[in-house]
């Protein structure tokens, strides 16, 4: 019943999106936006799209593990200089020590601990230089580039960390139009509208010691809660959530998974169909696994045998006349073409309440709601009735 169960999600998010038409305050806003990324987050039948959407995204973050990972040995190979060099400088021991309580207190191979790690290194590089107890020049030129002139061009450990600030300034330049963002934005509102989360990620922050994300998490939870009360548009964007690009992301990301949502199910529906079986000895209708039982010589129970030959779905329509000839009349009676139109009409009703009996026995054996027969004025059809138009 998998085609359903995406049909039931394409209308839940649907319909999110159609209140989100009409919510004009954040306070009427952000908890629907708040459910669609909870679906994101939560629904397994999404992830195969959010993992097309993951591996896009992957390509605009393609160098910034290897830079990031470049930053920290370039930072560490400067960290081991020092250590060696303590002796020579004792006044070292300071920023080592300082080097060492960001490690430990900052989220392990993030920015702000590369940046900070940067700093610290800096200062006692500043400190060296200034030292005219001795000559410096060796190790200095392990840590620093000079010019001819002796002028300072930039520092040896920071290479990588400022070719890793431009990359991260280009992807956070175009992070408001790609998809992968959307994604992520829609997801942390989820996150932060989640009370029970909430708890667990401060928890883990706290056992990690992560001081500085534990503070940022707790500002983004406080901002979110007061924003979440606002009725103001300029208040809550002053709390860093803005509702018109909350809207940009919501729609950005139904537009591309809407389309494979209704692909999905129209794929798992045929599939599903085609192991729907009817057997007409017994007259037991087979519907996604579950048996739905018909009496064999009623009109219902003949439809089934019309649209179930030899126990297996037919692919196209059945005709009403082929219904007639087969189901309803006797040798006794005319031909469908014999009849007149007020004849017509009169056993058409006939069928129409057949299929609809079908469908409504169906519904209630396997209780999803499902128009599994439907008419096209003069023909049946099993199938592709749970899409939406």
């Amino acid at each position: 019943m998998v085609a359903t169960e995406i049909i039931t999600l394409h209308d839940k998010l649907q319909s999110l999106l159609d209140r989100e038409k009409i919510a004009q305050s954040p306070k009427n806003y952000l908890p629907i936006a708040c459910e669609f990324g909870k679906e994101l987050a939560r629904n397994q039948l999404l992830n195969g799209i959010k993992q097309t959407i993951a591996e896009t995204g992957k390509l605009g973050f393609a160098r910034s593990p290897e830079l990031k990972a470049k930053a920290f040995v370039e930072r560490n190979t400067a960290k081991n200089l020092l250590l060696l060099y303590k002796d020579t400088v004792p006044a070292l021991s300071i920023y080592l020590q300082e080097y060492e309580d960001i490690e430990k207190t900052s989220q392990p191979m993030s920015w702000d601990q590369a940046y900070g790690l940067d700093y610290v290194l800096w200062k006692a590089c500043f400190l060296i230089g200034n030292d005219r107890s001795a000559d410096h020049s060796v190790i200095l030129k392990q840590l620093i580039t000079f010019g001819e002139n002796g002028q300072i061009i930039g520092y040896i450990f920071s290479q990588s960390l400022n070719e890793w600030q431009y990359y991260l300034a280009l992807i956070e330049q175009n992070k408001k139009t790609a998809l992968w963002y959307s994604v992520h934005y829609l997801i942390r509102l989820h996150e932060l509208n989640d009370i029970e989360g909430r708890l667990k990620k401060r928890y883990a922050l706290l056992q990690d010691n992560q001081r500085f994300a534990l503070y940022c998490f707790d500002l983004d939870t406080q901002n979110f809660d007061k924003a979440l009360e606002q009725y103001d548009v300029q208040k809550a964007r002053s709390l860093d959530f803005d509702i018109e690009e909350c809207k940009m992301h919501l729609h950005q990301v139904w537009e591309f998974i809407k389309p494979k949502l209704l692909l999905q199910a129209k794929d798992n529906q045929i599939t599903e169909i085609a192991n729907d079986s009817y057997d007409e000895s017994s007259g037991i209708l087979i519907v996604r696994g579950i048996p739905v039982p018909f009496q064999r010589d009623s009109l219902r129970g003949k439809i089934l045998g019309l649209l179930f030959p030899n126990g297996i779905a037919i692919k196209g329509e059945l005709p009403f006349d082929v219904i007639y000839e087969n189901a309803i009349a006797t040798r006794a009676d005319p031909s469908w073409y014999k009849l007149s139109d007020q004849e017509k009409e009169m056993f058409k009703k006939k069928i129409y309440e057949a299929y609809e009996g079908i469908n409504e026995r169906i519904e209630k054996k396997i209780k999803i709601k499902i128009e599994y027969l439907k008419s096209a004025n003069t023909t049946l059809r099993i199938g592709n009735n749970t899409m939406p138009l």
